[in-house]
């Protein structure tokens, strides 16, 4: 899961009071954050040489179980990175502990800095459990040499279109495939956002019950369904050793992921600089894509690196900017608003996202 990031105050957890008066903080972090985010930490304890921060990071593959192992052995970092869609398991093992209190005695962290819908994937029950640190979305990444050739010197922005570029795309040109869609069995990511695009339901009562018939739910599973039936995808996830070496080869021509694989192709690939590129995802009308279609590039934006002053619940916090140009293709979680430090800019919203936890003294937030 690549999404948004919040992070979290961990209940099994307490921060460390050294000899030398330092408070030593763990700071678990995940995929390629734990590296990046070494430079901003280190640009932290510059201005609060009292708190150190140890971080470890951790793949995403084996975090969830890290996590729970962790959580089970009493041995929880103070300070967590988490996916939002963890956050009501662990929320409801009371592992890591809501953050109201403090987000009422903040200067920066208060709801109204952030993006509504990512905001309130870390409430469960009336209580703040997260604060969004970054959000992402989708993109079709696709080799725009192969379209060419295909006869679609542009990427496709309806369903319809998509569906006409792949087919010719197998008709016309090398490539075994059109796309390529992950048959992981937690790789639930594409075909909830065809769903959700399309104004379709995932669950009904309340939340209690799947809604698989809903019309519109039933249209959008039809359409990804179509792309198996017609050979326009694999139906194997055996045929490429990676995505990033089948997009290569062009043994496929587009495929759906986030802004963090735009360095990774760029390093994997650099032979192909100029013949591949990005595209918001296709909608299903043009009406869906007025409505929904971004109008710019989210620009490059700062991080603020915040600490409360003591543990003792006055959650006083100072904010700085810090570029992370070098960091992530990702954007903020945050609204430009007036009481934000100037650079934060507007990004597009993510369908789902990573959150982290607030620990005592430091808590790290965009």
């Amino acid at each position: 899961m690549k999404w948004l990031l919040m992070l979290v105050w961990l209940a099994a957890s307490s921060c460390t009071v050294q000899d030398t008066g330092k408070v030593k903080l763990r700071f678990w972090a995940m995929g390629a954050e734990g590296e990046k985010v070494k430079p901003l930490i280190e640009k932290f304890q510059q201005e609060y040489p009292d708190i150190e921060v140890a971080v470890q990071a951790i793949p995403w593959g084996a975090a969830y179980e890290k996590l729970l192992t962790a959580y089970a052995g009493q041995a929880l970092p103070d300070v967590l990175q988490l996916g939002n869609t963890w956050i009501p398991q662990f929320a409801s093992l009371e592992a890591i502990l809501p953050l109201d209190a403090y987000i009422a005695g903040s200067a920066v962290v208060y709801p109204e800095a952030y993006f509504e819908g990512i905001w309130n994937t870390n409430i469960i029950g009336e209580k703040v459990y997260g604060v969004p640190w970054y959000v992402d979305t989708r993109l079709l990444f696709y080799r725009s040499d192969i379209l060419a050739d295909a006869g679609y010197p542009n990427p496709p922005q309806t369903w319809d279109e998509w569906k006409d570029v792949s087919r010719a795309i197998v008709a016309k040109t090398d490539s075994k495939y059109a796309a390529f869609f992950s048959l992981i069995f937690n790789d639930w990511q594409i075909p909830v956002i065809l769903i959700l695009s399309n104004g379709g339901k995932i669950l009904r009562d309340n939340f209690q019950y799947g809604a698989f018939d809903d019309p519109r739910t039933l249209e959008a599973l039809s359409f990804y369904i179509d792309f198996f039936r017609q050979g326009l995808v694999p139906r194997t996830m055996t045929e490429f050793a990676n995505i990033y070496q089948g997009f290569e080869r062009g043994d496929m021509a587009m495929m759906i992921t986030g802004p963090w694989n735009i360095a990774e192709m760029r390093l994997r690939a650099p032979e192909l600089a100029g013949r591949w590129t990005t595209a918001p995802m296709p909608v299903s009308s043009p009406a869906a894509g007025a409505a929904n279609r971004p109008t710019a590039r989210v620009p490059q934006a700062p991080l603020k690196a915040c600490t409360a002053t003591a543990p003792t619940g006055s959650s006083i916090f100072h904010t700085r900017s810090m570029s992370t140009s070098a960091y992530t293709s990702t954007g903020p979680a945050t609204r430009p608003m007036a009481r934000a430090p100037a650079g934060v800019t507007l990004a597009v919203p993510a369908v789902s996202g990573v959150t982290g936890s607030v620990p005592r003294l430091a808590c790290f937030a965009s």
